[in-house]
């Protein structure tokens, strides 16, 4: 049973923290290169491979803010500080994600509007010049979506979502059993799907990705969240195949954070997920994309086009490596 603390001790901040990671081991696995990036309405982080061999598996981490159901009044929207929940802006992002081969996705529980994002996806990936290989090529696309549970109380299920060019083999969720505040009314937790590489490649020829989502504001939920996906990547992880790690920590991620030990993210977020995978490294891929720019943070600052808070959304990319088998 999921337990609900109380109100958290932090004091709330007027800039909201928000990572968006995409953590990558044994990436150069099988002479396939990765290339990622975590996006947002209005910008993206991005990193190119660099003097990979072989193909290049291009990702994206993206918090879509389609939170609440189909319907929900404009204010309720306003209030809680997302986008509008419009079919038009799904479809674009949908059509921007059509040419990535392997897509996470956040706040995706808005039945219609996630499935206007896979629609629009599935619609444009014929312009990207790679084969479809899902169901004997009839789709460019397969998806999963959860984690959904109607045992628990709240009512937002099918936070977390995954695209693939590649056929999904396995599916695996599983739900955080802490959280705090308004983040109880969320199925808030992490998904694991196997994409094979699809017809010509061995059964082997596979990647691991887990997708997760975690509580905003409360280290001590988020600790216990973390400890809880360390467990789900450890019960799920083909050890021999790379493993790709996405998602929306809420955990702030600027270079003082990263290059200082004892931060959140490097005592708590890392030591967590290297005790599943312990080769991740950061790649840097924003501080890269920005490395001409002397004073740059390596993270996205990002205010909203409308009226409303700044928002600040700290994204990353990390890789590590497995044995060559």
């Amino acid at each position: 049973m999921r337990t609900v603390p109380g109100r958290s001790a932090r004091k709330p901040s007027s800039i909201r923290r928000r990572a968006r990671l995409v953590l990558l081991a044994g990436a150069t696995l099988a002479g396939v290169a990765i290339a990622g990036c975590t996006l947002d309405d209005h910008d993206s982080a991005s990193l190119a491979a660099e003097s990979q061999p072989g193909d290049v598996v291009r990702l994206a981490q993206y918090n879509v803010q389609f939170l609440l159901p189909e319907g929900t009044p404009d204010q309720v929207i306003e209030m809680a500080e997302h986008f509008p929940d419009d079919p038009e802006r799904a479809s674009l992002i949908g059509q921007g994600m059509a040419c990535r081969d392997i897509v996470s996705f956040n706040e995706s529980s808005n039945d219609a509007r996630r499935a206007d994002i896979f629609a629009a996806m599935e619609a444009h990936a014929a312009g990207c010049g790679r084969p479809a290989l899902v169901d004997g090529g009839a789709r460019f696309f397969d998806f999963a979506s959860g984690p959904d549970n109607s045992q628990t109380s709240p009512v937002l299920d099918d936070e977390i979502a995954i695209a693939s060019r590649f056929p999904i083999i396995e599916v695996h969720s599983t739900i955080y059993g802490s959280c705090s505040d308004i983040d109880c009314l969320a199925d808030k937790g992490a998904l694991h799907a196997r994409v094979w590489r699809g017809p010509g490649h061995p059964a082997r020829d596979a990647i691991d990705v887990f997708a997760t989502h975690l509580n905003d504001g409360d280290d001590g939920i988020q600790t216990q969240q973390l400890e809880q996906l360390k467990q789900f990547i450890l019960q799920h992880r083909d050890p021999g195949i790379p493993v790709i790690v996405m998602g929306d920590f809420n955990i702030g991620g600027n270079d003082g954070q990263m290059s200082d030990p004892g931060s959140f993210y490097n005592a708590t977020l890392m030591r967590k997920l290297r005790e599943a995978i312990p080769d991740l490294v950061d790649l840097g891929a924003y501080r890269r994309r920005h490395r001409r720019r002397p004073g740059r943070s390596s993270r996205l600052h990002l205010r909203r086009q409308r009226p409303g808070p700044a928002h600040e959304q700290p994204d990353g990319l990390l890789r590590g490596q497995v044995p060559s088998r």
